[in-house]
């Protein structure tokens, strides 16, 4: 469980950094923003998310799964757009939307407008949006103890790979041997390198 909440929180940086790299260097041509600073903008709807997917153009059938704060998600059972299927299927719990996983995640990113509200983000995904590898570290597992005060000690080590494909690692801003979760956040250290309908997440953001 800490190194799912580890990864997830890698993941959330990273995906900080290439939005953040998509609207410097592409015009955010993956992102589709429909709040407004005083809350006033859209909230979750089918139209938003349809609209979020339409960015891809005829690639928008890729998509199979959607991130989202659990404020939008309940923004969507209101409207009546959740269903839910046996779990043995594609509902992991939280319902399905147009045949989509979805996933909710109140730390995905949330902002206060400049004047009042707050503004939500959500994501699409398809099926192999990040790439991961697991990798052996060179002594996984070993412990140690604190005679003086009695604790025994469980040293745990993980190495893998995690990417978004589309976007190239570019390591243009990280002092140290590895970099850290502000640096993997940092724009300067991606650039796409995939046409947009071969990237295969889109960023959402609305004011519910």
């Amino acid at each position: 469980a800490y190194w799912t909440r580890q990864q997830q929180r890698i993941l959330l940086r990273m995906l900080d950094g290439i939005f953040a790299s998509n609207k410097a260097n592409n015009g955010g041509d993956l992102i589709l923003d429909v709040s407004k600073d005083d809350g006033t903008g859209e909230t979750a709807s089918g139209e938003v998310f349809l609209e979020a997917a339409q960015l891809l153009g005829d690639a928008k059938e890729k998509f199979t799964a959607i991130a989202m704060h659990s404020r939008v998600h309940t923004n969507l059972q209101k409207l009546q757009l959740i269903e839910y299927l046996p779990e043995s299927e594609i509902d992991i719990g939280f319902g399905t939307y147009m045949g989509k996983t979805i996933i909710v995640d109140d730390t995905l990113p949330v902002v206060d407008g400049e004047t009042s509200g707050k503004k939500y983000t959500s994501y699409l995904f398809a099926a192999g949006a990040v790439g991961y590898v697991p990798g052996t570290p060179k002594v996984p597992t070993e412990t140690d103890r604190n005679t003086l005060k009695g604790e025994d000690i469980l040293i745990n080590r993980q190495k893998f790979i995690m990417h978004i494909r589309g976007f190239k690692w570019t390591e243009a801003s990280v002092a140290g041997e590895m970099p850290t979760l502000d640096e993997i956040a940092n724009p300067a250290n991606y650039i796409r390198v995939y046409e947009p309908k071969k990237v295969r997440v889109v960023k959402v953001v609305t004011n519910g």
